[in-house]
This record gives C-alpha cells, sequence and structure tokens, in this order.
C-alpha cells in the first residue's frame, strides 16, 4: 500500500484510455475468528484486536482510492467483500465501509457481495449490510453436520447455523450459500441432508465444492498421518456428482465448475473473472487484473506486486477461465480481444473432447460432463498452444 505506485504500474496505467476503463474491485478482510482445518487461504485470527482491524481498514480505503485514481476507474459493476470473515467487521465497521464505498466509486454497482460466516451474523450487522446497498450475502455453511464441523474445526454448530440462515433468509438480501462435498465423517446421507436443509432457506445461490486437501494445512496432515476419516477419491466424486443431481432436481442450473443458481442469478462478480474482465484487489493477499483492450495486454497485482500479462499470456487465462462455465468463454469477447473465437487457437483439442462426447453440443464448452476433466482438457489445451507458438 505505497504512496507512489510501482513505474510498472505507473506506465501501464498511463497507457489506457484517457476516459477511464471499468473495474470491479475485490476487498479483502483477512481476520478470522478461528482458522478451519482445511484452509489455506491468507487469513489471521482476530482475537479481539479492534484497534488493528481499524488501522487495517484505513489502509484499505487508502488503497481503494489510490488504485481507483491510478487507473481512471470510470464504473464499477461489481463489488465482493471477501475473506477471511467480513462479517467479523460487525455492524458499525461494516456501516462506514459500505459509506465510504459509496462516496469513492464511480459508479453504484449492480451486484455488492459480503461474505459471512454464521456465527458472527446478527440482525444489525444484516441491517447494516441492507442500508449500506450490499445487494448478496455469501454465506459460509460449508455442512450442517456437526462431526463434520467439529472435525474442519468450523466454528458453531448445526443449530447455531440454522438459526443465524433464519436471520439471513428474512434480511431481504440476495442469498448465496456455499457447501463443501468429502469432508470427514461425510457420506451420501450426509450430504443430501445438507442440500436439503441449505433449499430450505431458498437460497438464489449455491456452491458446492468438493474438498480439496491443500499441503500445509492441518486436515491434509491428519489425512497422511491416517487420521482423518475422509472418503476415498472414488467415494469423494460419487458425493459431488450426487450433490450435482441433487441440486439440478431442485431447479439449479450447474453454470460454473462449482457454481449452481436459479432463476439466472449467477455471482456477477465471479463472472468477471472467468470472462477476465478488469477488476482491483484492495487488501493484504488481494489479487487484481486490469486490461488494456487496445493494447490486448494486462497487469496482474498480488498483495501489492505487479506483474505484465502478455497477448499470449492473456490467450491462456482467458481460456483458461472460460472453460470453467458451462457457456465457455465469451464469444463477443475473445473475438474482439483476439481476433478469433476461441476455438481457432485450440481446434484439435476441441475436436478431440467433440470426438469424446465432453463437449456441449454444438458449442466450444465442456458439457456436464466435460466439466468433470477441466484440468485434463486445460493441459491438452495449453499444449496445443504452445506447440503452435
Amino acid at each position: 500500500m505505497n504512496a507512489q505506485p510501482p513505474p510498472l504500474a505507473g506506465a501501464f496505467a498511463a497507457a489506457l484510455p484517457a476516459e477511464g476503463i471499468s473495474a470491479s474491485l475485490y476487498l479483502h478482510i483477512p481476520f478470522c475468528a478461528q482458522k478451519c482445518a482445511y484452509c489455506d487461504f491468507y487469513s489471521r485470527p482476530l482475537a479481539g484486536n479492534w484497534p488493528r482491524l481499524d488501522r487495517y481498514l484505513k489502509q484499505l480505503c487508502s488503497d481503494v482510492e489510490r488504485q481507483l485514481d491510478l487507473f481512471r476507474v470510470r464504473s464499477t459493476p461489481s463489488v465482493y467483500i471477501g475473506g477471511g470473515t467480513p462479517s467479523l467487521l460487525g455492524a458499525g465497521r461494516a456501516a462506514a465501509l459500505l459509506a465510504f464505498l459509496k462516496k469513492a466509486l464511480p459508479s453504484a454497482p449492480l451486484e455488492l457481495t459480503i461474505e459471512a460466516n454464521p456465527e458472527s451474523l446478527d440482525a444489525p450487522f444484516l441491517a447494516a449490510c441492507a442500508e449500506g446497498g450490499v445487494t448478496r450475502l455469501s454465506v459460509g455453511v460449508q455442512t450442517f453436520h456437526d462431526p463434520s464441523r467439529e472435525s474442519c474445526r468450523r466454528r458453531g454448530n448445526a443449530a447455531l447455523v440454522r438459526e443465524k440462515l433464519g436471520l439471513a433468509a428474512e434480511s431481504g438480501l440476495g442469498l448465496a450459500l456455499d457447501l463443501i462435498s468429502g469432508l470427514p465423517f461425510s457420506d451420501a446421507a450426509v450430504l443430501a441432508a445438507d442440500i436439503r436443509q441449505a433449499l430450505a432457506y431458498r437460497p438464489a445461490h449455491l456452491s458446492l465444492y468438493d474438498l480439496s486437501l491443500e499441503e500445509g494445512t492441518p486436515l491434509a496432515r491428519q489425512a497422511a498421518a491416517g487420521r482423518a476419516a475422509l472418503p476415498t477419491p472414488e467415494e469423494a466424486e460419487r458425493l459431488w456428482l450426487l450433490g450435482r443431481a441433487l441440486l439440478q432436481e431442485a431447479g439449479y442450473e450447474h453454470y460454473e465448475v462449482s457454481n449452481f443458481a436459479k432463476n439466472g442469478a449467477f455471482s456477477r462478480h465471479n463472472l468477471r473473472y472467468w470472462r477476465m474482465e478488469s477488476w482491483l484487489g484492495a487488501g493484504k493477499s488481494a489479487g487484481g487484473t486490469i486490461i488494456n483492450e487496445a493494447a490486448v495486454e494486462g497487469l496482474r497485482s498480488v498483495d501489492g506486486v505487479f506483474a505484465r500479462l502478455t497477448r499470449a499470456d492473456l490467450l491462456k487465462e482467458s481460456i483458461m477461465m472460460g472453460f470453467r462455465t458451462a457457456t465457455g468463454p465469451p464469444d463477443a469477447l475473445f473475438r474482439a480481444r483476439f481476433g478469433s473465437s476461441a476455438g481457432a487457437f485450440i481446434p484439435r483439442t476441441l475436436s478431440r473432447w467433440r470426438e469424446r462426447g465432453l463437449l456441449s453440443e454444438g458449442g466450444n464448452a465442456l458439457n456436464a460432463e466435460g466439466m468433470l476433466f477441466l484440468n485434463r482438457f486445460l493441459c491438452d489445451a495449453f499444449a496445443e498452444l504452445d506447440g503452435a507458438t
């Protein structure tokens, strides 16, 4: 959060269109009450250190102002306040942060999301969010199954989660819930019960993640030592597929690898990532990407460190992110940016995957079965891209 931008960032910003750019905004609140056993995201225990949080918020707001000015941002289609646990801000600090955004942003976002954990949700916080312009509340439920919650160090029990979700459902905010399949002590009955309970709160959006054992996390160490009651990889895959089927039966569209929405309530902010459209990242460990469409190049920032993205870098990342979605890379944007559709750059890969029945009918996107093999598809696509160059 330096006062003067690094030379690379300054030079890139100077080459952007004089009229400014459109960019979404991600703000990172890196504090948690307790770190979960599977989490490898950057976070720090708050432990009641409110002066530290206040100092952080002051720096965060300064960082936002500097970046908005530096990159001449003229509109902000979406804002996402993530963590960590942003609901730890409480009503007063959340209201102050939202008031700052209302004043600082060049335009009112069409979507403003804030993340929350159930145990730190209360009526004053929800009221502050509603009054401050939040349109979408993303709640990390993960599971209602108490043995699974305890094994992963999730705070709060199932009864508390249900109580707080009841408050959230009555708040008038758009509700998005996160679940994780394949947790310790989970099976088909547990996952089905998790989904049934989640759907009782009528979320417009639901994310279903397959548990990933990240190196260095407590849960990964327990698994390596044979002390974690985890399903086998084959069982975990069957569990996730069961979850997908149950959500689709309930009318949720599987529009991205791990994301489902009802009545088109897609995450506008995450779609910006998957379309590789510009966004700013502010706060500790936050990342952002700014695209200069005229030059077809980008600038990547991670925790205040900047790196240039060449046209070739953007092409790979646009393919990597675009094929995460059920519609594939956006054709009009891809043609405007690179001169051809995505299919023109990886024709052999698409032909092979179409022959295997893993592409959508008549389109350049992975179908529901193909999405299960996204990483393998991307290996093929990148090998073809590298061979062509």
